[in-house]
């Protein structure tokens, strides 16, 4: 704790950047708890920040990152050429940003705290599931983003995703906790459920087969 108020201190020294400090922290707690199917009201300071991020990581001359994290992080096998940018701007060109950003949140957190680890991982499965299920018709487009999460028992779904709607589901599951993504939540709420390096460890070696599966289904 006091080294964290000394490197704030330094900080601050400059002037105006005690307000940006502030403002810094006040939008990544936004950020981490956004809803994924919403983007803000263009005309505000944070649908601005938010827009012009998602905009950046969908951007097509951009590479695509989302391909290395998963190689490092899980060692999914990815077949050359494979870009994940471009298979999610087949849909929705806000996807690859939301993914993008929820992997690099989950890799952040993954040695230091398996329980943010989960809750981000969850963010970023919840992209691919979205994806998948919309770009096969297996459910309506329309169909709201919780609801989607309800639909690993779907017989269409399995037929096609069987490994990625038994280990999302199990994924899901790990995350039932009343802890929220941003690494000062446990400071407000009362845990009700904290993953275990040993729960990370299994659930990692299972999302590997998932991951390899969207690549070759999705």
């Amino acid at each position: 704790r006091r080294s964290v108020l000394a490197t704030l201190k330094k900080v601050t020294k400059k002037a105006g950047a005690k307000s940006s400090v502030v403002t810094a922290y006040l939008i990544g707690t936004k950020l981490a708890t956004a809803d994924l199917s919403q983007i803000p009201a263009s005309n505000s300071e944070y649908g601005r920040i938010v827009s012009n991020t998602v905009s950046g990581a969908s951007n097509s001359t951009h590479i695509d990152q989302i391909a290395p994290i998963l190689k490092k992080m899980f060692r999914v096998r990815i077949p050359p050429g494979y870009d994940f940018r471009a298979v999610f701007l087949t849909q929705n060109s806000r996807l690859y940003g939301q993914a993008f950003r929820s992997l690099t949140r989950a890799s952040w957190y993954y040695e230091t705290s398996p329980t943010h680890f989960i809750n981000y991982i969850h963010n970023f499965n919840h992209v691919l599931w979205h994806f998948a299920l919309i770009k096969h018709q297996l459910v309506p487009s329309s169909m709201t983003w919780q609801a989607l999460m309800g639909q690993f028992n779907n017989p269409g779904i399995l037929s096609r995703f069987p490994t990625m709607a038994h280990i999302i589901d199990q994924t899901r599951a790990a995350r039932n906790t009343n802890l929220g993504s941003h690494p000062y939540a446990d400071r407000v709420k009362k845990f009700t459920k904290m993953v275990t390096f040993q729960e990370r460890d299994k659930l990692k070696s299972q999302l590997k087969s998932a991951y390899e599966e969207f690549v070759q289904n999705a």
